[in-house]
């Protein structure tokens, strides 16, 4: 954020505070072991009243108030520290998250009612096909079936058109060369 600051000409005063407070939207982010950032107007108090805003956190606190030309560098600032983390990811670094092997995850819920998502991650580029199938072994509905890159795909199984009854069910992963089966229980 210093950088982009600098490198915009946006002119902020920003000062790194670290540790920083923990009493606002992002100690939440935190608390869960993810970085995070305050960008917050200076929250001292000189005389009884915010330096910045003497109607911070007060009931005339209202939008007539606002620094808008601070806000509006605030959002600059913020937008684009966010574009600069949106980097095009290079072949390298696509490499290293493609998948190691075929999987077919459980579905999640299980028991569901009326739907479920389904995951699943190829390793190399096929043609797929994931269907739905009841406990008989009758076809109940076709998920995906087309050629897919690899890498991580996600699609969800909705019960509430096909007028299923509660049950086991079983879904299917074919690619041609592998066939993965996994269970999963539809309650009304």
């Amino acid at each position: 954020m210093i950088n982009i600051n600098s490198n915009y000409g946006l002119g902020l005063n920003l000062t790194i505070i670290n540790p920083g407070i923990g009493a606002s939207d992002h100690a939440s982010f935190w608390n869960k072991n993810y970085s995070a950032v305050l960008l917050i107007e200076n929250y001292s108090y000189i005389n009884g009243k915010h330096d910045f805003n003497s109607n911070y956190h007060q009931s005339d606190d209202v939008l007539q108030f606002i620094n808008k030309p601070y806000f509006e560098k605030c959002a600059k600032l913020s937008i684009a520290t966010l574009a600069n983390y949106a980097v095009l990811q290079t072949a390298s670094s696509v490499e290293n998250i493609i998948p190691n092997e075929l999987t077919l995850y459980q579905n999640y819920p299980n028991p569901f009612n009326p739907s479920t998502v389904i995951n699943y991650q190829l390793s190399t580029a096929s043609f797929i096909t994931l269907k739905v199938y009841d406990s008989l072994g009758r076809e109940v509905t076709t998920l995906v079936n087309e050629y897919q890159q690899p890498g991580a795909y996600s699609t969800t199984f909705g019960s509430q058109h096909l007028k299923l009854s509660s049950g086991v069910y079983f879904y299917t992963l074919y690619t041609g060369d592998n066939l993965i089966v996994r269970k999963m229980v539809l309650t009304k």
